[in-house]
């Protein structure tokens, strides 16, 4: 009787240890979803940057290419006066 009553009160203290480990380890599974999905959104954002900065360098590089054939243009004017008059 004795024995009976000692192992019932074992595994209602294992099942409550089970229960409470179980409850524990889904919240813990919960949260870390939820942390997936919050960093996707920020790798996506940090992608989604990269390709904004490609595209803004590109176009830069395309106005100093412009800028810098205008000044080949203007160089052998400017040449002449350097050499020929004195600054």
């Amino acid at each position: 009787l004795k024995d009976i009553a000692k192992a019932d009160k074992e595994e209602k203290d294992a099942v409550a240890l089970y229960e409470k480990t179980k409850s524990a380890l889904t919240q813990e599974k919960t949260d870390l979803e939820s942390e997936i999905g919050t960093l996707g959104e920020t790798k996506a954002n940090a992608e989604q940057e990269v390709e904004d900065n490609k595209g803004s360098r590109s176009t830069k590089a395309g106005e100093l290419k412009v800028l810098m054939d205008k000044i080949k243009g203007a160089e052998p004017g400017c040449a002449f006066f350097q050499i020929n008059y004195a600054v």
